[in-house]
């Protein structure tokens, strides 16, 4: 990878984050639930806080969120280019499958969801995104820039007010990043369809 290929990714990156179906990626109701709880918690902690605390507080969230967004789309398209590969390799997955196979696992009324649940959990859950998370150097900078923002309002507003800024804040990144995984899954489908 050269700067030219960053460049360009980051471009593309930023016509995903601004296209409508990227806004509406981020009605769900877990995002909209997280982004509730989010606001709330700010609101609750800004009575206490100096206007440059707050002005840091929210483009810390800010940036926090980004960096998850982004490294979540764009590791929701490297799983959907995992599928495609597979996909064009019926026969050797199948082998592995066989070798691997799992017995004894009802099938639920419910059998979509769980299956979208299970794949969601096991993705998130993941070593390699774990390691995407500790090792992407924006993520690393945007959790720390947030971790300070909170660490500096700590003598500013009562500890209730910080656990919940504290909490949303997880719950809040939490839902981007899944959000942002299934949305990367449908950019790279719609690439797949488009070959």
């Amino acid at each position: 990878m050269n700067e030219k290929s960053f460049a360009m990714m980051n471009g593309i990156l930023g016509m995903i984050l601004e296209s409508q179906e990227w806004t509406d990626a981020q009605s769900s109701p877990s995002v909209v639930s997280a982004l509730d709880q989010m606001d709330a918690a700010l609101e609750k902690a800004r009575e206490y806080l100096p206007a440059e605390l707050r002005d840091e507080l929210d483009l810390a969230q800010c940036a926090a969120v980004g960096a998850i967004s982004e490294a979540g789309i764009l590791f929701g398209i490297h799983v959907g280019n995992v599928i495609r590969e597979i996909s064009e390799a019926p026969f050797a997955f199948s082998r592995y499958m066989l070798d691997n196979q799992r017995c004894g696992r009802e099938a639920s009324p419910d059998r979509d969801s769980d299956l979208t649940a299970d794949l969601m959990d096991k993705i998130t859950q993941s070593d390699e995104w774990q390691d995407t998370l500790t090792g992407d150097p924006g993520i690393t900078a945007a959790s720390e820039r947030l971790g300070n923002a909170i660490e500096a309002i700590r003598g500013h507003a009562p500890a209730s007010a910080i656990d919940e800024l504290e909490s949303a804040a997880y719950l809040y990144g939490a839902a981007f990043e899944a959000s942002a995984m299934l949305f990367g899954f449908r950019v790279a489908v719609a690439l797949i369809g488009r070959r």
